[in-house]
Order: structure tokens, then sequence, then C-alpha cells
């Protein structure tokens, strides 16, 4: 007999294993301009071709909930609406860990799609997490940290997967 249809594409929620769901949304989120353009930030992302062009920092504010920091939210795509234009925006960096008070940072590019070209400073919006993948490559992408490689040592080297 032929092989039984795939099943139907889902709308569930996906989980990763760090507890984070696509269906992991939070409101009234205090953002700001963070800078014109990224650094290599908290989460030294690789250097590679970027699918998604807008970056952002994210804070340990108790309203983000799953969204806080983390090192495992690096490089995943949060789509960020303020009210103008949503973006996805790949988690670059982190802002004022341990000060409980930042929620989104966003660069000027970014700034200026979701606030529709308004004054830096501050305003509120909706996170959500995506199932967007950060990088132009097709499939799993593993990057090693080259400031954590310790000498020979596989212990102290961080690793990370993108595109899962």
């Amino acid at each position: 007999p032929p092989p039984p249809p795939p099943p139907p594409p889902s709308s569930d929620p996906v989980q990763g294993s760090d507890g984070v769901t696509t269906s992991d949304e939070v409101s009234g989120i205090k953002a700001t301009m963070w800078a014109e353009a990224t650094d290599s930030g908290g989460c030294s992302m690789p250097q590679t071709t970027y699918a998604v062009q807008h970056a952002i920092a994210v804070g340990d504010k108790a309203a983000l909930g799953n969204l806080k920091i983390t090192n495992s939210l690096c490089g995943h795509v949060l789509r960020v609406d303020c009210g103008g234009t949503p973006v996805d925006a790949v988690v670059a960096s982190s802002c004022d860990i341990g000060a409980g008070t930042c929620g989104v940072d966003l660069i000027r590019k970014s700034w200026d799609v979701v606030t529709d070209s308004a004054t830096p400073g501050i305003t509120h919006c909706t996170v959500s997490m995506t199932d967007v993948n950060p990088m132009a490559a097709s499939g799993e992408q593993c990057f090693i940290r080259p400031t954590s490689v310790g000498g020979n040592s596989a212990y102290y080297t961080s690793a990370g997967v993108f595109n899962t």
C-alpha cells in the first residue's frame, strides 16, 4: 500500500528545551532605542549572513516572563510590535542584566520602523517568540564562540546551534 499522507500542518505552539514556546507573547513591555547599530553584544552572535535584518537586546524585567534574557534566548527571533510596522528581530544582546528594569532595546533602524520614526525615548510594545530562522543559510548552523576556546580543553568552549 502507498505510504500514509503526511500530517496536516500544526498551529500548536512549538516548545524548545528552554521552555519558551512560539505562543509566548507579552504586552506593555518597555522599549527604548539602544544604539544606531548592533555591537558584538552579550550574545556574541557569529559573523554570517542573516535573513533577519533587525536586532534586539533583551533585559530581565519580570514582565517579560519566559522571554527574559538567558543564554538560550540568544539567536532566537522575536516579533516586536510598538504600534508602527512590526519587525522580526534577532536577540543579539542583553540590556541591564540584574537591574530588572530593561524590557527591550532596539537599534535605530528597528526603532524607526516599529514606532513610525518617533523620536527616541521610551515606548511600550508587544513582544512575541517566532519560529523564524535568523540566518540566511538553510538548515541547522553550528558555530564556536572564538573567545571561549580555552586552549585545548573542550570544557571551556562555547558552541551554538542556530536555525533549529
